[in-house]
């Protein structure tokens, strides 16, 4: 990408300003109603469909103006946060959210699907308004990328059909229910706790299975196992 200018730099910080533009730096009515849902998983498919087409604000910090700086490009100065231990790139829906991240930082837009790409091209999630800590994991990303529309892993019945099948083959487990976790997903293990070191040795042995069968593709993020003790004797 060929480096921005320092007029295209100062024509694009002021975008948001300027009378004539119809971005106001608010955020659309359909992302509204998807971060005002009270569930996360749907919050999450509901806010990446919302986001197709949209732009979203990249806090960009003033540069340096000592000698010898060179101005980088838009995606060189994407800001990386660490939000619950997970490190993401910062993006927020409204210039209220950026003031409130950083009133130092100027809101920059940029269309959604190019802020997918860069993502995306680092093996970032993208983290909404900080606060929130709603991140669209590397799968929503990639299909915002290029257009298509997400399968989140809690939908994805073949998925489903394939822990199934794992769950299956062994005697403790008795059901799994995939909810998201953070930049990942959480897979709550139900197990039968009325031999517990079957059990025990039973949820190391689902884990392992799932990872030598391949059963998550590296675009569901982290996958984090959740034993639940169920005693059915």
């Amino acid at each position: 990408m060929t480096p921005l200018t320092e007029q295209q730099r100062q024509k694009l910080m002021k975008r948001l300003s300027l009378p004539t533009s119809s971005d106001r730096g608010q955020a659309s009515a359909a992302v509204i109603a998807a971060l005002a849902e009270q569930d996360l998983g749907t919050v999450l498919v509901d806010l990446v469909s919302a986001l197709a087409g949209e732009r979203l604000l990249l806090p960009i910090f003033p540069h340096s103006t000592e000698p010898g700086h060179v101005e980088g490009t838009l995606a060189s100065q994407l800001t990386e946060v660490e939000v619950s231990g997970v490190k993401a790139i910062a993006a927020f829906v409204d210039i209220q959210a950026v003031n409130k991240y950083d009133s130092k930082a100027r809101p920059v837009p940029v269309a959604v699907r190019q802020l997918a790409t860069w993502a995306a091209a680092a093996r970032r999630s993208l983290v909404i308004d900080i606060e929130r800590g709603i991140f669209l994991p590397l799968g929503a990303l990639e299909a915002l990328a290029v257009g298509e529309k997400w399968l989140a892993p809690w939908q994805d019945s073949g998925l489903g059909e394939r822990l199934q099948k794992v769950v299956q083959s062994l005697d403790t487990v008795v059901d799994l229910a995939i909810f998201p976790f953070l930049d990942g997903i959480e897979l709550r293990v139900k197990l039968d706790f009325t031999s517990p070191d079957l059990a025990h040795k039973e949820v190391r042995e689902f884990i392992s299975r799932i990872q030598e069968k391949g059963v998550f593709g590296p675009q569901v993020g982290p996958v984090r196992v959740v034993p639940e003790a169920l005693y059915l004797a």
